[in-house]
């Protein structure tokens, strides 16, 4: 009987671990950063500002975007594995002629990251070639 309740009790506390582990990739009261750009997240088109990316309390995998001007949307962001441990906070996005989307976010100190969702637009951009990488510099908060 012991060694089933220190079983239950080992299988919940790594359950709670593994969970925690699992929506690491973005500090709690989020990423900020300034762009000097319009760039597009999912459907949603951003003018050159500044936001604040964060995780919404519902579903840790949902990002919540905040601009300073009113600006706001949603996008899912799904944990990546850096090969190694980042040394700035920094957003990349990919750009297909004039147009940015958000691609990426990694936080300094960690090899954790958050790959943005791929929206419809960004996917027929795709279509037309390789794009190039543009980085932004950002502030965990």
């Amino acid at each position: 009987m012991k060694l089933i309740c220190r079983s239950l009790v080992l299988l919940f506390v790594l359950g709670g671990v593994a969970v925690c582990g699992i929506n690491a990739q973005l500090p709690p009261n989020g990423v900020e950063f300034k762009a000097a750009f319009s760039f597009v997240v999912g459907t949603e088109t951003f003018p050159a500002g500044t936001y604040t990316i964060k995780p919404t309390q519902d579903d840790l995998d949902v990002l919540a975007i905040q601009g300073a001007k009113g600006h706001a949307g949603f996008t899912y962001c799904e944990e990546y594995d850096a090969p190694s441990t980042a040394t700035k906070t920094e957003l990349t996005f990919n750009k297909y002629g004039t147009t940015r989307y958000l691609k990426q976010i990694s936080v300094s100190n960690s090899q954790q990251g958050c790959l943005v969702a791929t929206g419809n637009a960004e996917k027929r951009a795709k279509k037309s070639g390789k794009p190039t990488k543009e980085v932004v510099e950002g502030n965990a908060k």
